[in-house]
């Protein structure tokens, strides 16, 4: 049992081995989904800034359709909510907010939006 368990250990430290050897050689993933230009910038700097929110939405349905941030979190100025936290989009036309209304999804899911 123990020579089993060391075997184990062993393949598992050659495993480890070769994924951290193999890192620095990584390519870049380059997202080009169809995407506004506006939504390419928000993913360039949320993927540098907040890695997980970029993680999260290229796993997503939404990125696999050609839908992006900008797409749901663009507001128009006089929006509550409207912000322009971001470096990409101050002093610009556009204003985002970070929250997300059923009135928004209910554009593309109008059945869901009413639930």
């Amino acid at each position: 049992m123990k020579s089993k368990t060391l075997k184990l250990a062993i393949l598992s430290l050659i495993g480890l081995g070769t994924v951290l050897h193999a890192a620095p050689n990584a390519k870049l993933l380059v997202i080009n989904r169809n995407v506004s230009v506006e939504a390419k910038a928000c993913i360039k700097c949320h993927a540098d800034v907040n890695n997980g929110i970029v993680h999260d939405w290229r796993n997503s349905r939404h990125a696999h359709v050609g839908v992006s941030c900008i797409d749901c979190h663009q507001v128009n100025a006089d929006n509550p909510m409207a912000a322009q936290n971001c470096e990409g989009v101050k002093g610009t036309n556009t204003f985002i907010s970070p929250i997300v209304t059923p009135a928004t999804c209910s554009k593309c899911h109008p059945a869901e939006a009413h639930e």
